[in-house]
């Protein structure tokens, strides 16, 4: 990635360590990997809808490995385009879209194989939801909340205070 092209990326991905970047990717084209392979497996019976929840789980698969490591596919002149768009969607989209696919192709058939297949994806799904949330505060801004040295209202005037101006200054007292 371009050091021009970082500054349009969010915060959270920002600060994201490169290693765990690169940690993650890897797990997400392991996903992709092992759900395409599942849905091929599942795509030799003779149900209908397990053949079109294979096909599905196959197409699930190659766009994780697509989003995820478009060096798998230089060959295809649309990658480049869809490799910028993905890399510049925030977290919690990649989380939807990751937690939500894997759905149909369960619901359609629900063997083993199909569900062993999306397991997967769906916990790279919970991956990109748990680095959503962002950092957590540091130690000594948790210490203070905690003790209620800082608080949400502390700049708060008490109601009455507030109250008390707008009737004074119609004469209603």
């Amino acid at each position: 990635m371009m050091q021009e092209e970082k500054g349009d990326l969010p915060e959270q991905q920002r600060t994201q360590p490169w290693w765990f970047k690169w940690a993650q990717k890897t797990a997400c084209v392991i996903s992709g990997i092992i759900c395409a392979v599942t849905g091929i497996v599942i795509c030799i019976t003779f149900h209908p809808l397990c053949i079109v929840a294979g096909v599905f789980q196959v197409m699930i698969g190659a766009l994780m490995v697509i989003l995820e490591a478009p060096c798998c596919c230089a060959y295809l002149d649309f990658i480049d385009k869809i490799t910028k768009f993905s890399e510049n969607r925030p977290h919690w989209q990649k989380a939807v879209i990751y937690c939500v696919l894997p759905i149909l192709p369960i619901a359609l058939c629900h063997g083993v194989t199909n569900i062993l297949g999306c397991i997967p994806v769906i916990l790279c799904g919970l991956s990109f939801a748990y680095l959503s949330l962002g950092q957590k505060a540091s130690r000594e801004e948790m210490l203070q909340t905690a003790r209620g040295e800082q608080s949400l209202v502390n700049n708060a005037a008490p109601m009455a205070q507030k109250d008390a101006e707008p009737k004074q200054k119609a004469g209603i007292v």
